[in-house]
Parts: C-alpha cells; sequence; structure tokens
C-alpha cells in the first residue's frame, strides 16, 4: 500500500506429503508503507524434512515512485 498500510501473508505448503519424501514449507511476510515512496518489507521461510530443516529470513526496501 502506498498510504501508510500494510500486509501480512502466512502460506504453508506440502511437497510429496505422505511419502518418505515429503517436505513442509512455512513462508511468513510482513510489509508496510513509511510513507508514500518508501515501504519496508521482511519474509521468513522455513523448510522441513525428514532429513533437513532449512531457513531463510529476507528484508526488503522498495521506493517507489
Amino acid at each position: 500500500s502506498r498510504n501508510g498500510g500494510a500486509d501480512l501473508t502466512l502460506t504453508q505448503s506440502f511437497v510429496s506429503p505422505g511419502g518418505g519424501e515429503e517436505v513442509g514449507i512455512t513462508s511468513f511476510s510482513v510489509g508496510v508503507a513509511l510513507n508514500s515512496t518508501l515501504r519496508l518489507s521482511t519474509d521468513i521461510e522455513k523448510q522441513n524434512s525428514s532429513q533437513a530443516k532449512d531457513s531463510r529470513v529476507g528484508i526488503g526496501l522498495e521506493f517507489m515512485l
């Protein structure tokens, strides 16, 4: 949003559910417009499987014309 609004997203997905190579992916993201031209966002993602776990964090700063 360009007018001080915010957005929030939570998603969960599975690859090969019930199989021996099942992977669960959970993503969470938040974004907020700081003013009419600047937006700050962040996202976190976690992957879980029987073999390994992995995490990722991202931070974004957008300049809008």
